[in-house]
């Protein structure tokens, strides 16, 4: 079986394109052959494709030259004796991949949705009733991902599932890459996303402003890039933050970060799941996220908040900087909760390679 993999966000090391890295990547298994369709491919990723062996398709960028990647994608489609496309997105704009599959006559169309609220209501909306009709089998990465996109109709929940022994707490990887990043000393406020509307960025800042204003010894750190970075480095200098503030842009590793942080904060406006904050769990990185985050990315160590109240969120950053840690203990406990509730990878790529061999065997 051959399945083309397509993702309608950008190819990097955050979001979307991180999971189909987690999980696609993995997959070795005998009569399935996965290539993949992708724009905007971060340099680093393009070198660990080609180290991999692995098929795949540069377009040219969606959103800045749509009409050349939809003519370069339904080109691919028509020539590349696909039996099935599995097609990941936020919403209902994943339907122009759609209806290109079906009219190069690939039958078996998977749609993946990864959040819970798109940019484009109105339009979402408007579009909704093709993309069922043209959608034959529905994946979304949580319950509330699904029940959003899908309005009651069937579909999988594909947990955003994580190799969980590469995020469990290492001290003497937190101890060498504090003393890299000069965080020695340092109470380590962290944050893992694009720098956009949804991730909430001046939020963030902001907090990390009043709370810094109190306890002067704490930095924060942000991993991702994002078309809002001139923005936020804006606010930073507006504030006087530049000394405390470090935008480190994106990160193949990210757990060695993770590693280095004190206390995790995550104040999206919208999420599918929060994929970074079973990450961060994992090594026993105690967390905050807003009520706006799925309560299914809870493995015990996150507490949510509604966004609004500066003051409440210093107030749980306070809590844990006061509280005694034992991050081996609670890593140790995170990573059985994750692998209890099937957030581990290894089974959720069985799962997937189910999904497409049930996809190939209908109807024989």
């Amino acid at each position: 079986m051959r399945v083309l993999v397509i993702n309608t966000t950008p190819f990097t090391y955050q979001g979307i394109a991180c999971v189909i890295r987690n999980y696609c990547f993995r997959i070795n298994s005998p009569g399935l052959e996965l290539q993949y369709a992708v724009f905007d491919l971060h340099p680093e990723l393009e070198k660990e494709l080609k180290q991999s062996g692995l098929v795949y398709y540069r377009l040219a960028s969606r959103r800045a030259d749509s009409r050349i990647y939809f003519k370069q994608l339904k080109l691919l489609l028509k020539n590349g004796h696909f039996d099935c496309v599995h097609i990941h997105g936020n919403s209902a704009m994943m339907l122009p991949e759609l209806v290109l599959a079906k009219n190069c006559g690939i039958e078996k169309r998977i749609v993946h949705c990864h959040n819970t609220t798109c940019n484009n209501p109105l339009l979402n909306s408007l579009l909704l009733p093709l993309f069922y009709r043209l959608s034959t089998i529905r994946l979304a990465c949580s319950k509330e991902a699904g029940n959003w996109l899908y309005k009651g109709r069937s579909y999988t929940v594909l947990n955003n599932a994580i190799d969980t022994e590469v995020f469990r707490f290492d001290e003497l990887k937190r101890n060498r890459n504090r003393k890299k990043l000069g965080l020695e000393n340092q109470f380590v406020i962290g944050h893992i996303g694009r720098i956009n509307e949804q991730k909430n960025h001046e939020y963030l800042v902001r907090v990390f402003k009043e709370f810094h204003d109190h306890m002067p010894d704490s930095k924060l750190i942000c991993i991702g890039e994002g078309a809002l970075r001139p923005d936020l480095e804006q606010l930073i200098s507006d504030l006087k933050l530049e000394e405390h503030v470090m935008l480190l842009g994106e990160h193949k590793n990210v757990e060695n970060l993770l590693n280095a942080m004190d206390c995790f904060v995550f104040p999206s406006k919208w999420e599918g799941l929060g994929m970074v904050l079973l990450e961060a769990q994992a090594g026993g990185l105690p967390c905050i996220a807003s009520d706006a985050v799925p309560g299914e990315a809870d493995m015990g160590l996150t507490r949510y908040l509604p966004l609004g109240n500066m003051a409440s969120w210093c107030r749980a950053i306070e809590d844990i900087k006061n509280r005694e840690q034992n991050r081996c203990k609670t890593s140790d406990l995170c990573i059985r909760t994750l692998k209890h509730k099937s957030y581990d990878l290894n089974e959720n790529i069985k799962q997937l390679v189910q999904i497409y061999f049930d996809i190939s065997h209908a109807g024989t």
